[in-house]
């Protein structure tokens, strides 16, 4: 136990957590994206996390603070302190939301590996249109993940980060590039293998960690907050044949 710290409105009392880190048989692969968060265990079964209230606050907020700047332009004091009390609740509201989503991932993933995408640099990397750019240099993958992993290893799950590179553009069956023949689904032109993108990227991180075999398919859970959008995205087909066959279980994790 460390020393206790006390001031106003606060009593810091830290102490120390000894937990076992023993890597567990069975994982899950975790793809953070800006519109949600989807997951697939070495089970089959599919996870996937509405995301895109963060991405409507941070438009919001960007609104007000454009709106500020045009009011109280001429008056910087007023401004600053406009712009800071904007941040504090912009930040507070995501972070809520971010708290929720991490503890439920690491509730699912209770007594499996978790695997994440290492997005060091991710910022530099990305290069779209300039609306694009300000969207995805403000959504906070990486605190996303910093809440899962000392969530996790709160509770003795580990957490091992893997390069994401050819993730989502590779087929995890046969390793050709991956065609997308339409929004959010891609197409393997050798095998014939066609799934949701962010199912396929899950896949291929199971795949690098040698997580079990390969999994063809997934099923999907829908977590609290989720969202009805994107159920069909998660049809995938029998790698052996080809044809698409619709998952077998379909239902709303407690």
């Amino acid at each position: 136990m460390g020393e206790v710290v006390m001031n106003e409105r606060w009593v810091v009392i830290p102490f120390i957590k000894y937990v076992d880190l023993e890597e567990p048989s069975e994982a899950i692969a975790i793809d953070v994206n800006e519109s949600n968060i989807t997951a697939v265990d070495s089970q089959g079964n599919c996870y996937r996390w509405d995301m895109n209230e963060v991405k409507r606050i941070r438009h919001a907020y960007f609104e007000l603070r454009r709106e500020a700047q045009e009011k109280w332009h001429n008056k910087p004091r007023v401004l600053g302190r406009v712009m800071a009390k904007l941040g504090r609740r912009e930040r507070a509201r995501i972070e809520a939301i971010l708290h929720r989503v991490s503890k439920q991932i690491v509730e699912v993933a209770k007594g499996k590996l978790i695997i994440l995408e290492n997005l060091k640099g991710i910022r530099e990397r990305i290069k779209c249109g300039r609306k694009m750019n300000r969207r995805l240099h403000s959504w906070p993958f990486r605190k996303l993940q910093s809440m899962i992993e000392y969530k996790a290893k709160w509770l003795g799950t580990p957490v091992r980060y893997v390069n994401p590179k050819g993730t989502s553009t590779r087929c995890p069956i046969c390793g050709e590039k991956l065609e997308n023949p339409e929004w959010h689904r891609v197409r393997c032109p050798r095998c014939i293998y066609e799934a949701d993108r962010d199912v396929v990227a899950c896949l291929n991180l199971l795949k690098m960690w040698g997580a079990g075999g390969l999994l063809t398919r997934p099923l999907m859970t829908l977590p609290d907050g989720g969202s009805e959008r994107g159920k069909s995205n998660f049809d995938t087909p029998d790698a052996t044949s080809g044809r698409s066959q619709t998952p077998s279980r379909l239902e709303e994790h407690p």
